[in-house]
């Protein structure tokens, strides 16, 4: 079992991590997955806030050094199940959408 929450949309190097873990998992691995529907850029926009409060309000982390090191590239609950299925991961579930920055959890299987 394989689990990845709210980080995908910060690898920037997604579809090599993807393919690594791909390879990686056997046939019928189970992958939980805890990411963003970020279908428009007003959401988008929204995400980066809470992040921002998180990491420079909350963790007290200079904002100089969040400006610098902040990476997120975000993905709508289609887009998210597209790339997935590019390295024969099948959505087997999906959840409801949760809160103002659109959460949700979704499960794949290996084929």
């Amino acid at each position: 079992m394989i689990t990845a929450f709210q980080s995908i949309h910060h690898m920037e190097d997604r579809d090599f991590r993807l393919e690594e873990i791909s390879e990686l998992c056997e046939q019928n691995c189970v992958f939980i997955i805890r990411e963003h529907d970020a279908n428009d850029d007003l959401i988008k926009m929204f995400i980066d806030i809470e992040h921002l409060i998180y990491e420079v309000l909350i963790d007290d982390l200079d904002i100089n050094d969040f400006v610098k090191t902040y990476y997120a590239n975000y993905l709508s609950k289609q887009q998210l199940e597209k790339l997935m299925n590019k390295f024969n991961f099948v959505k087997k579930y999906e959840g409801n959408i949760f809160g103002d920055t659109r959460y949700y959890y979704s499960a794949y299987v290996k084929e």
